[in-house]
């Protein structure tokens, strides 16, 4: 029987960390059915292996959690998360804490209907802005699923950050908002 969890932090088999590790691991992925929780904490993935895993979720129904917290996967790696779960509705917690996806990734999380499936999204340090705070607010409108929503540290601007508050008013679904 195989493990349904991986928390791998890239001191532990630094061989496999970076974009190189995460494409070996998207690999895997596409065959594996029983993996439910995936952690690669600090790896240094990269948009390289962000755009690998992207892949490998399009067709892996298995992982309901994802940790890529610290891998600066930019707003490329966020596309390609955002293109997978178009078709991938498993994944029901995303942490994607300080990897710079910047105002297009989260337009693209926006586009790519990738808050219409995630409960829990931890999107804390990731230079939103303005921009991409009102793409999220927008998103939010019409969401019934996502729960959780941390924007903590994204350089929204106070005037700004009532955007995806507002959108809470409209969206029973939501327990917890933090942005300050």
């Amino acid at each position: 029987t195989g493990s349904s969890s991986v928390d791998y932090k890239s001191e532990t088999l630094p061989t496999l960390s970076g974009k190189d590790g995460a494409v070996a691991l998207s690999e895997a992925l596409n065959v594996n059915a029983s993996l439910r929780y995936l952690n690669l904490v600090y790896n240094g993935i990269g948009r390289g292996g962000a755009v690998a895993l992207g892949k490998a979720m399009e067709v892996n129904a298995s992982i309901t959690n994802l940790g890529l917290w610290g891998n600066e996967i930019g707003s490329e790696g966020a596309v390609a998360l955002g293109k997978a779960l178009e078709v991938n509705a498993s994944i029901t917690n995303l942490n994607l804490y300080r990897n710079g996806i910047g105002k297009d990734g989260a337009v693209a999380f926006r586009k790519h209907s990738m808050l219409s499936v995630a409960q829990n999204l931890n999107l804390v340090y990731n230079c939103i802005g303005r921009g991409g705070a009102v793409a999220l607010g927008k998103a939010l409108e019409v969401n019934a699923s996502i729960t959780n929503l941390d924007l903590l540290g994204n350089e929204i601007g106070r005037e700004v950050a009532s955007t995806p508050g507002k959108a809470t008013a409209v969206n029973a679904s939501m327990k917890t908002f933090n942005v300050h």
